[in-house]
């Protein structure tokens, strides 16, 4: 069995010579001999100690505008088709059940005519766009048409009730 090594305390290692004695104050704490204190350098001074006279005049001159280098530009190579993963619904799934909490989604659905996700992905993003929008853009041209024949036209539109009477 192996001898058990003594611990030895703090207070009794040696001191460093070089480090100044301690002294007791009147309430009875430690306390190293008093140095004259020096002024603090701020953040501010530390730059401008830093910094040499030339340096912040040339801080102040303005510099040419270069353009950020954006991200697309260092990644435009490409690495192949792009994946999803596999799908975490099946393609037959029902559109209601998928966007049950968005009203206003299903209600393109229904104007698409369609039910399943497979039906929806037939269409591009901005087909389903012209399709959706192409009924308020013939209703409003038809507005403006009937607006003109009676002389009036919509905020900011007199010039077309004029071409179109003309």
């Amino acid at each position: 069995m192996p001898a058990k090594s003594k611990s030895v305390r703090k207070s009794a290692a040696k001191k460093a010579p070089d480090s100044p004695p301690k002294t007791r104050s009147a309430n009875g704490t430690k306390s190293s001999p008093k140095t004259p204190k020096t002024p603090r350098a701020t953040p501010a001074t530390r730059k401008a100690a830093a910094k040499p006279a030339s340096a912040a005049a040339s801080a102040a001159a303005p510099r040419p505008h270069t353009p950020p280098v954006s991200v697309a530009n260092k990644a435009e190579k490409p690495k192949g088709p792009v994946t999803l993963g596999p799908p975490k619904v099946v393609g037959e799934e029902l559109l209601d059940l998928v966007f049950k909490d968005d009203f206003y989604a299903r209600q393109i659905f229904v104007f698409l005519g369609v039910r399943t996700v497979n039906e929806l992905e037939q269409f591009q993003p901005g087909q389903i766009y012209e399709k959706a929008t192409g009924p308020i853009r013939e209703s409003i041209e038809r507005i403006r048409e009937r607006l003109a024949l009676l002389n009036r036209a919509l905020a900011g539109d007199q010039e077309f009730a004029v071409k179109y009477l003309g």
